[in-house]
C-alpha cells in the first residue's frame, strides 16, 4: 500500500457516537453519507473501543494518549492538565511546516463549561478562552466558546421572553446540544465552517493536521427529556420520518430481553435515575421501571436523527477537502469520544458506568482513496490511546513526549499485519461510587487449561473504595464475547477459569502501563487492587 508523502491529517470527532448498531441498513445506506464514503475508502477497525467514559475522560485520553487516570483527568467537566501536550501540539512540534488546526467541542478545561447563555459571551471572554487553548494547550484555531458542556438555563438569567434569534451563533437554548437546521443553537454549524474556513485557507502545498469536534449526537437523553427538544430542533419528528428507512427501525433485543438482574448493580440504579427524570419531566406516575416501547423507539430515532445530522455536517467538510490539492495526499481519521445505550440492556440511555458495546465501541477508520480503493477492515484490537503514536507513525515522525498508546500504523497500511497489541484497557472513574476495570482481549492473548482461547474476550470489574483502596467485598464482574448475542448473557459465572485468566491479563497490563508511566502520571492500578478476582 502506497502512503502519501508528507500526509495530512483530517480528524472527525462526533460525540456520543456508537459504532453503528441497530441502525437498519437501508437506513445507514441512504443517509450516513460521510461514513459510508470513508468506510468504502478506508480500514474500519471493528473492534475499537474507548479506553474510558464519559466525555473529559475519553477526550483527554484521546488529546494526551494516557490513559484517563494517568493524564488526571478522569471526571466530566474536568481540566486537563497543562503538564501533558496534547494531540494539536504533538503534532505541531513533530511535524515543523504544518498548518496545525483544533475546530469544535473541547470539554476538558473547567473554566469554560458554564450554565447555558441566552445571549452572546463577551468578547473578551471568547479572546481569552481562544488564547488559552493556544498558550496552555498548544491548540490553534480553536473558536471559542466551547459546547456540549452544560444543561439548561442559567438560574441567573431567565429564559428570554421573546427567543434570541438565529443571527446570534452563540445564543443557545443549552450548550450541551449541537443544534439541527432549524434551532436558536447552531454549534455544530459554526464549527463546521470554522472547519471549511481553515481549508480553504491553505496553501495550495500546504501540509496540515486538523480536528473537527463536533457535539452530535451527544445527550439524547437530555434534548428529549429535559424540555429542549421543541426548542432544539423543532423539525423532529417530521424531519427524520422523511428520511430512506425511517420507518424500518426497530428496538434492539436486549431492551427487553436483558432485565439487568445478572450485571452489576450499578446498571439498574443508573437505568432508573434516567427513567425517574424522563418521568418526572413528562408528568408520569407512577415512574416506570423503564420507557414504554413507543417512547424507547422514539429515542432511538432520535438518536439516528442527531447522527444523520452530524454526519452531514462532515460531509460538509469533506466535499470542501476533496475541491483542493490537498485530497489525495489527507488521511481521513474517523472517531469518536464514546457511545451510547440508545435503548438497549433493559432501556438504558447515555453512556455511564458500563462496558456494553453501545457504549465502548466506536468508529475507528483511517481514510484515502489512494491508499484504500475499496473498503478494508482489521480486527485488531485499538483505541482513542493509540491515535496520537499511529498519526506520528504514518507520518514517518518519533516524539519524545510521554505516550501510553501503541502506533498502529502498520495495520493501516496492511490491516492483516501481526497486532502490536493483544489488548485495550477500559477504565471508569466519574461521578458514581462504583469504578471500573476492564479489558478486551484478542483471540489467544490468555490460555485456558493449557489452550489458548480462539475468540475475543472483554472482562470488566466493578469495584468501589474504602479509604482509596479497592473495597473486596464490593466486587461485581462482567464476562463477555464483545459484541455476540447483544451481550444479554453475563458468562463470568459460568466461565470462572476464563475469568482468573483475563483477571491476571488485566492486572500484568496495568501494572506494565505504570511501571512505564511518565513522571507524574497517576496509577492506572487502583490501590488495593486484588490480584486474584
Amino acid at each position: 500500500m502506497s502512503l502519501p508523502t508528507n500526509p495530512s491529517f483530517l480528524i472527525f470527532v462526533t460525540d456520543q457516537q456508537r459504532a453503528v448498531q441497530y441502525f437498519p441498513s437501508t437506513w445507514v445506506d441512504a443517509n450516513l453519507t460521510n461514513l459510508n464514503a470513508l468506510t468504502a475508502n478506508g480500514v474500519t477497525f471493528v473492534n475499537a473501543i474507548t479506553n474510558a467514559s464519559r466525555c473529559s475522560p475519553s477526550r483527554g485520553v484521546l488529546a494526551t494518549s494516557l490513559y484517563a487516570p494517568a493524564n488526571g483527568l478522569v471526571v466530566v467537566g474536568g481540566t486537563l492538565s497543562p503538564q501533558w501536550p496534547t494531540l494539536s501540539a504533538t503534532l505541531a512540534k513533530a511535524l515543523p511546516g504544518y498548518k496545525v488546526g483544533y475546530v469544535g467541542k473541547w470539554h476538558m478545561t473547567q473554566s469554560f463549561v458554564g450554565p447555558a447563555n441566552v445571549v452572546p459571551n463577551k468578547p473578551s471572554t471568547l479572546a481569552g478562552e481562544n488564547a488559552t487553548m493556544l498558550d496552555t494547550y498548544g491548540t490553534p484555531g480553536w473558536d471559542a466558546p466551547d459546547a456540549g458542556t452544560a444543561l439548561g438555563w442559567s438560574p441567573a438569567i431567565a429564559p428570554p421572553k421573546t427567543p434570541p434569534t438565529q443571527d446570534d451563533p452563540f445564543t443557545c437554548t443549552s450548550n450541551t446540544l449541537g443544534g439541527g437546521p432549524n434551532s436558536y443553537n447552531r454549534n455544530d454549524a459554526r464549527f463546521a465552517q470554522d472547519a471549511i474556513a481553515f481549508l480553504t485557507g491553505l496553501d495550495a502545498n500546504e501540509s496540515f493536521a486538523l480536528v473537527v469536534s463536533l457535539v452530535n449526537p451527544h445527550d439524547v437523553w437530555t434534548d428529549m427529556y429535559s424540555g429542549l427538544l421543541a426548542l432544539a430542533y423543532p423539525e423532529f419528528p417530521q424531519a427524520f420520518d422523511a428520511l430512506t428507512g425511517a420507518g424500518d427501525f426497530a428496538l434492539p433485543d436486549s431492551y427487553s430481553a436483558d432485565d439487568l438482574s445478572t450485571k452489576p448493580t450499578i446498571q439498574t440504579t443508573i437505568r432508573n435515575n434516567y427513567t425517574s427524570t424522563w418521568a418526572q419531566n413528562n408528568g408520569v406516575s407512577p415512574v416506570p421501571t423503564m420507557l414504554d416501547s413507543d417512547d424507547a423507539l422514539t429515542y432511538l430515532k432520535f438518536y439516528a436523527y442527531l447522527t444523520y445530522l452530524a454526519d452531514q455536517q462532515l460531509q460538509d467538510v469533506y466535499a470542501t477537502l476533496k475541491g483542493l490539492p490537498q485530497f489525495d495526499s489527507t488521511i481521513v481519521v474517523r472517531l469518536a469520544d464514546h457511545g451510547e445505550m440508545g435503548m438497549s440492556h433493559g432501556g438504558s440511555m447515555e453512556k455511564d458506568c458500563n462496558v456494553y458495546a453501545e457504549t465502548i465501541n466506536i468508529p475507528y477508520i483511517f481514510s484515502n482513496q489512494g491508499m484504500f480503493p475499496q473498503a478494508a477492515t482489521c480486527d485488531a484490537q485499538a483505541g482513542l490511546v493509540d491515535i496520537v503514536p499511529t498519526l506520528l507513525g504514518l507520518a514517518g515522525q518519533t516524539t519524545s513526549t510521554p505516550m501510553q498508546g501503541t502506533d498502529l500504523s502498520s495495520l493501516v497500511l496492511d490491516p492483516t499485519a501481526a497486532a502490536p497489541i493483544d489488548c485495550s484497557i477500559f477504565t471508569y472513574d466519574d461521578d458514581y461510587p462504583v469504578h471500573i476495570r476492564a479489558v478486551q482481549a484478542a483471540a489467544g492473548a490468555v490460555k485456558v487449561s493449557g489452550a489458548p482461547t480462539t475468540c475475543a474476550y472483554k472482562y470488566a470489574v466493578y469495584y468501589q473504595l474504602d479509604n482509596g483502596a479497592v473495597d473486596t467485598s464490593t466486587l461485581q464482574f462482567e464476562l463477555y464475547e464483545p459484541g455476540v448475542g447483544g451481550e444479554i448473557v453475563n458468562l463470568q459465572p459460568t466461565n470462572t477459569a476464563l475469568q482468573a485468566a483475563l483477571h491476571t491479563l488485566l492486572t500484568d497490563r496495568m501494572a506494565a502501563i505504570d511501571d512505564n508511566a511518565p513522571a507524574g502520571a497517576g496509577m492506572v492500578t487502583p490501590s488495593g487492587w486484588p490480584a486474584t478476582p
